[in-house]
């Protein structure tokens, strides 16, 4: 029961919570399942049945409310999967086009990895040489190796990956 809300709210809630507030105070209490009593006195009291004194093993089961699903919501939610799945459409499982895109999947998988592989390996060559050059001791004939093969043309087949 509280009697003097801007009392409690300057002495208890700090104490107890990240805020000050009434309002937010007496949400989160609604959240948990506690309602508030006809007006006693001018104080505000509220109540929940697993709330209840000298019984500590009852309140384990005072847990935060789920939020309700509004009722236009699954249609909503299903209109945006009907849309997803039309432009995208997934093979059926088991099927050879499923085999075929997880091939395709696997193949793209191992082009970026030896893509990544090279970047890594020049990476540490540029590092060496920033080292290196800082120390005034850079050998002039490192950079340009680094970009051999950059000019030829790049297979740019594993890009048409399909929309999500």
């Amino acid at each position: 029961m509280v009697h003097d809300v801007k009392q409690f709210c300057d002495t208890v809630l700090p104490q107890f919570f990240q805020h000050a507030n009434w309002s937010s105070f007496t949400r989160q209490l609604a959240n948990y399942g506690f309602a508030r009593v006809a007006n006693v006195d001018d104080a505000f009291e509220f109540e929940h049945p697993l709330f209840a004194r000298n019984q500590p093993a009852s309140l384990a089961a005072v847990v935060r409310r789920v939020a309700k699903v509004a009722e236009s919501e699954p249609e909503q939610k299903s209109a945006t999967v009907k849309r997803a799945r039309a432009s995208s459409p997934v093979p059926e499982v088991g099927s050879a086009a499923l085999a075929s895109s997880l091939a395709s999947l696997h193949a793209k998988v191992d082009v970026l990895s030896a893509c990544m592989s090279t970047l890594l390996q020049n990476n540490s060559q540029i590092i060496a040489l920033l080292q290196a050059t800082s120390s005034e001791t850079a050998p002039t004939t490192m950079l340009p190796s680094l970009f051999d093969g950059l000019d030829e043309p790049f297979d740019t087949s594993f890009h048409n990956f399909p929309a999500f």
